[in-house]
């Protein structure tokens, strides 16, 4: 899986992230996104830094807008380089779960 590195944000940001799903979607057949959760860690092969508390990155719940899944994400640690991927339960038979993950580097500005 290849992750999209995002631009930097400052541990002072708020910043929104999303996940479009539509190509992934229509590849699989007419189906609609049902659930959608976000897994934040520390990507060890990137970073200069550690967090204990990854997740607390997450500002919210994610939304779902059709094929697209948002995520609020805030704070973060100065130096650290966070993996975070959006899983999207899709309303298939038997139910299927797609992944898209972001590398989302923190640094002061």
């Amino acid at each position: 899986m290849n992750a999209k590195r995002l631009e930097e944000k400052d541990p002072g940001e708020t910043v929104p992230l999303s996940w479009d799903f539509t190509d992934d979607i229509a590849d699989i057949g007419d189906f609609t996104i049902t659930t959608a959760t976000i897994e934040v860690s520390v990507d060890r092969s990137l970073s200069r830094g550690t967090d204990p508390t990854p997740s607390a990155l997450l500002n919210s719940s994610p939304q779902i807008d059709g094929f697209v899944v948002a995520q609020s994400i805030t704070g973060g640690l100065d130096g650290v380089d966070y993996k975070v991927t959006c899983k999207a339960q899709i309303d298939s038979t038997p139910v299927s779960t797609i992944y898209k993950t972001s590398i989302l580097p923190v640094r002061t500005q």
